[in-house]
C-alpha cells in the first residue's frame, strides 16, 4: 500500500472559471495498481509563500512524518475517483470555482493510492485526472462534503459475519453551519474496501426519517464511480452512513485504515451552493468499544488516575 501526495498549481486565469468535470487518465498497464485519486484544495493566508516551493517536486508519502506540514493545510476534497470509476460531469446548474481569488484554490494536493499486493518491482506511474474548466460560469458554486466513519483503527469489523453494518453520523451540530436555505446534493461516490457489500445514506430531519438519500445494495469494489442523485439538506439535518460487510472469509477483526486490507465507510458528496463544510464524520470512543468487547474500567484509587481492568469471560471475570 502506498499513498503518494504531490502539490500542483493551476494556471493563472484572469477571470473566474468553473471546473465542470474530471476524466481519469490511468496509465495503460497500471490499472491493477491505481486504487483511487483525490484532489484536495490548499488554503493559507499567503498561499504563494506557503505552497509554491512544493510544486514540481516528485512528492512525498502521504500521512507520514516526511510529508511537509504545509500539506496538512490541504483538506477539502474537490474531485474524487475510485477504482473502476468513470468520467464525471457536473449538472448544468453547478461548477466548482477554481482560483484563490475566485472562491476556490490555486494550489492543490493530489493524492494517489496504489496497491501492489504482488510486490511487483520497478513500476512507474503517470496516472492522473484531467480537469474540465470553463469561463462560462454556472449559476452555483459547488463544493464537496465527506460523510461517514472516520478512518481510524477504532473502526472494527468482526470476523465470520455474513452481514455486519457499521454506522457513522454527520449530526445536526455539524449541519447547523449550512445556510438557511440549505444545500442541494447532486452526486456522491460511496467507498468501502474489499469486504463492503452495501452502502446506504439515511436522511433525518427533526427526528423523522426522510426518503433514503442514496442506497447501493450491490456495492462492487471494482466499480467505484460517482453516482448522480439529488436531495436537499437543511441546517440541522442529520445524515447517517451505513456500510454492510461480509466477513465470512476473515478469521480476525478487520480494522479501519488506509490499506485495502483494512476497511473504510465513506460517501463523498458534491453539493451547491458552496460552504465551508467539507468533512463530517464520526467514530466510537474507545471506552464504548471496550464495553462491547466485555472490558470495563474502574478507578483503583480515587486519589490517583490509575485504572483497573476487568474482562468478562464465559467462566467469570478476570482482573
Amino acid at each position: 500500500t502506498l499513498y503518494w501526495c504531490t502539490m500542483v498549481k493551476l494556471p493563472l486565469m484572469a477571470e473566474k472559471h468553473h471546473m465542470i468535470g474530471y476524466i481519469p487518465k490511468i496509465q495503460p498497464g497500471n490499472e491493477r495498481y491505481v486504487h483511487h485519486m483525490m484532489l484536495y484544495e490548499c488554503h493559507d493566508d499567503n498561499p504563494e509563500e506557503t505552497f509554491k516551493r512544493h510544486v514540481y517536486k516528485s512528492g512525498y508519502k502521504c500521512y507520514t512524518p516526511n510529508m511537509p506540514e504545509d500539506f496538512k493545510k490541504c483538506k477539502g476534497i474537490v474531485a474524487a475517483w475510485g477504482l473502476g470509476g468513470e468520467s464525471f460531469h457536473f449538472p448544468k446548474d453547478a461548477g466548482y470555482p477554481v482560483g484563490h481569488e475566485h472562491g476556490g484554490s490555486t494550489y492543490y494536493m493530489f493524492e494517489v493510492h496504489y496497491e501492489n499486493p504482488g510486490r511487483h518491482p520497478n513500476i512507474a506511474d503517470n496516472s492522473g485526472l484531467e480537469l474540465l474548466l470553463t469561463p462560462n460560469l454556472r449559476p452555483h458554486d459547488s463544493s464537496m462534503l465527506t460523510v461517514g466513519h472516520d478512518v481510524s483503527s477504532l473502526h472494527l469489523v468482526p470476523p465470520g459475519q455474513l452481514s455486519f453494518t457499521s454506522v457513522a453520523h454527520c449530526p445536526s451540530q455539524c449541519s447547523s453551519s449550512l445556510p438557511d436555505r440549505g444545500v442541494t446534493v447532486f452526486a456522491g461516490l460511496p467507498h468501502t474496501h474489499l469486504l463492503g457489500r452495501k452502502v446506504k445514506l439515511r436522511h433525518i430531519r427533526n427526528g423523522a426519517e426522510l426518503p433514503t438519500a442514496f442506497q447501493d445494495n450491490h456495492y462492487d469494489f471494482n466499480y467505484q464511480t460517482m453516482r448522480k442523485f439529488q436531495f436537499h439538506m437543511l441546517p440541522g439535518d442529520h445524515l447517517i452512513t451505513e456500510c454492510t460487510y461480509d466477513t465470512t472469509s476473515q478469521e480476525t477483526y478487520t480494522r479501519g485504515g488506509l490499506s485495502v486490507n483494512d476497511e473504510m465507510c465513506m460517501v463523498f458528496l458534491h453539493y451547491y451552493p458552496a460552504t465551508e463544510l467539507a468533512h463530517c464524520v464520526s467514530k466510537l470512543p474507545l471506552k464504548n468499544i471496550l464495553l462491547a468487547m466485555g472490558v470495563t474500567l474502574w478507578p483503583i484509587d480515587p486519589s490517583t488516575r490509575h485504572l483497573g481492568l476487568r474482562i468478562r469471560t464465559p467462566t467469570g471475570s478476570r482482573t
